[in-house]
């Protein structure tokens, strides 16, 4: 077996925020060390170029609290400064941000509530496992 190293490009509320995901389950219903493990602040785990290189997708963590901070953010896309519209769903149990993107794009700026931020998509890695299961 073959293994290889990815990076990740995550984008995450500051943990000293007062913004951050809301519990998906009841009080009654967690662990005792339920707040200690959980992650209350990832928007996404990972940005990555797309296999044809139009668009960057995100994926993480159902936004559930996290989404009406997410409405107010806007991505541009560097170096150009275009404004990009997002399209937000969900698949499964995770969020999904596509974000379609104008030729020579190459990474994003995030402009959001808690300030500016610049997001380096990772490359697409399809290819490393075509055929594979």
């Amino acid at each position: 077996m073959r293994f290889v190293d990815l990076a990740l490009s995550p984008i995450a509320v500051d943990h000293g925020s007062a913004m951050r995901r809301d519990a998906p389950r009841d009080p009654f219903a967690r662990s005792a060390d339920y707040e200690d493990r959980a992650d209350f602040s990832t928007l996404f785990y990972d940005c990555h170029w797309t296999a044809d290189d139009s668009a960057i997708t995100c994926i993480g963590p159902r936004l559930g609290s996290l989404a009406a901070f997410l409405e107010r953010c806007q991505f541009r896309a560097r170096p150009s400064g275009a404004l990009l519209t997002p399209q937000i769903g969900e698949i499964g149990t995770l969020a999904h941000l596509r974000l379609p993107t104008p030729p020579a794009t190459r990474s994003l700026w995030l402009d959001s509530p808690a300030g500016t931020r610049i997001i380096v998509p990772q490359p697409n890695e399809q290819a490393l496992f075509k055929d594979r299961r």
